[in-house]
Parts: C-alpha cells; structure tokens; sequence
C-alpha cells in the first residue's frame, strides 16, 4: 500500500515536471526577457538530472520543488517578455501611428512627479505630451529601437542604421505658455584632432568676420555659398572631402543642416520635418567612413 502510494506521487510529480518543462521549453522561445530567459535555461537544464526511477519522499521532494523553481522562472520570463514588448511596440509602433497611440514607458511615467516643484503640475503634463509625441514621431521612422533613456526634461532613443549605432536625444523647453522640443541624431564618426563646425551660411557672417568669426572656404562655389564652416583647416580638409561635400549639397536641397564633429563623434540637429533615415545616412557616409 506505502509503495503503491510513493508509486502514485512519484508519477503524479512526473507529470507535473514534464508539463513545467514543456512550458519552460516555449517560454525560452520569447523575443523579450533575456536576463530572466537565462535563469529559467539554468533551471531547465537541473530538471534534465532529475531521477524519475526511485519512488522515494526524498525523489519525489526534489522533483516538485524543481518544478515549483520552473514554474517561477516561467512566470517572472512572462512577465519581463510583456513589460519590454510594452515598451519596444510604444517606441517603434507597427504602422502609421495614430492620434490614439501613447508612448509609455516607466521612465516618461516619471516626468509628471519630476517637474512638480519646477514648474507645476500643468506645465509638467505639457512637456510631458511635448516629449512623448516627439518620440513617438522618431521612433515611428527609426528601426531597431532597443534602449530609451529619459530624464525629467530630456529622453533619448537608441538604435541601429547600417549596423552603425545612433542616439537620437530630445530635450523639452517650456516658452511662456507651451513646450517645445529639439533633436538632436549623435553617431560614431572618425577621430580628429579637434572640433569642427557646420552649419547655413547667415546674413550676418560678413559682419561677423569682422569680429573675428573665422570661415574656412573650399573653393567649392556650391558648397561654400551653403554652408558656414569653421576648425581647423587641416581637420577640415581631411573630413570633407568632394563627397563629404556633394551629400551635404545632397542633403541641403530639403535642409542645410547643423553638424558639429569631434571626438569620435558626429551630431545633427534635427528639425521635425527631416526624414530621420535621410539624415542618418548623412552622418554615416560622410563622417564614419563607411
């Protein structure tokens, strides 16, 4: 009777452990959660040295605490899935997005505490907004967005464009009665000695000159009568070579940009209506070298 009992746990603990180990197996399969995927492999692989063959209180003891430790690590990997897959379909919505569509994530969920005693809780929901829909119109154009990073006034977005990495910063400034905010798309760039600066040529720069505003001239007729150039005329003339300068004659058609580049970095300031992968493809083939 005593062994027919053990008998009877030993199997029902089998079922039981198959059935956490299948569920184990899918759950490994999820997009999200790495960090809780990793734990649950761990258990899966201490439940393949289970012994099934000894009907023993000892045996049967092991089996269902291996499950009970399976059936957690499943649990916390559905939940890390769904909490990531939240914010990576907020911050790269599939489709057009939508008036209806909300960015969220815990971090922009932040922004309201964060500014109450700067600004108020009203001016707080508008920058709040202001930075939620400036994400939501990037992340809509950026592939493979997989970090967001925000502070209470600032957020940035990560991802990839020709295998190279971008940072795309937002920073929300409040003007009187509304807020505003600016862009700003950072990639890795070729090292050099010093910064240099590019930005439209302005009405005031001969006058400027004057004062000792200094611009550095190509030669480039087409170039030179776009763009305001300033650096070391070295470093100048190693980064922008003729097709450094054709893509951004290229790219001046719909913006002339503002580029700064030094220390192994390029950033453009990006206005609303700048196609984002247009200005990626800008900084990529003119300042990393690809």
């Amino acid at each position: 009777m005593y062994r027919d009992a053990l008998a009877d746990q030993l199997a029902h603990a089998r079922m039981r452990s198959e059935e956490t180990t299948t569920r184990g197996r899918r759950a490994l399969e999820k997009e999200f959660g790495a960090q809780a995927r990793e734990v649950l492999g761990s258990e899966l692989e201490r439940a393949r040295e289970l012994d099934f063959s000894t009907a023993s209180l000892e045996a049967i003891a092991a089996i269902d605490a291996s499950s009970a430790a399976l059936e957690g690590a499943i649990a916390r990997v559905e939940d890390e899935s769904a909490k990531e897959a939240t914010r990576a379909a907020a911050f790269a919505p599939v489709g057009a997005p939508s008036p209806e569509a909300v960015v969220y994530s815990p971090e922009f969920e932040g922004f309201t505490s964060s500014f109450k005693g700067l600004f108020g809780a009203v001016k707080a929901v508008e920058v709040c907004d202001a930075l939620r829909a400036a994400a939501l119109h990037w992340a809509a154009q950026a592939s493979g967005v997989v970090l967001v990073e925000a502070s209470p006034d600032a957020a940035s977005l990560h991802f990839m464009h020709r295998e190279l990495p971008f940072r795309l910063g937002l920073v929300a400034k409040y003007h009187t009665e509304n807020a505003s905010v600016s862009a700003v798309l950072t990639s890795q760039a070729r090292p050099t000695t010093s910064w240099i600066s590019i930005r439209a040529q302005h009405m005031g720069d001969d006058l400027a000159s004057l004062f000792g505003a200094r611009e550095f001239t190509f030669g480039d007729d087409e170039f030179d009568g776009l763009y305001f150039v300033s650096g070391d005329p070295a470093v100048l003339r190693a980064v922008l070579g003729v097709p450094a300068r054709r893509s951004l004659v290229s790219f001046a058609r719909r913006h002339v940009p503002t580029v700064r580049v030094g220390e192994g970095k390029a950033s453009l300031l990006l206005p609303a209506d700048v196609d984002l992968a247009g200005a990626c493809e800008l900084l990529a083939s003119c300042f990393a070298g690809l």
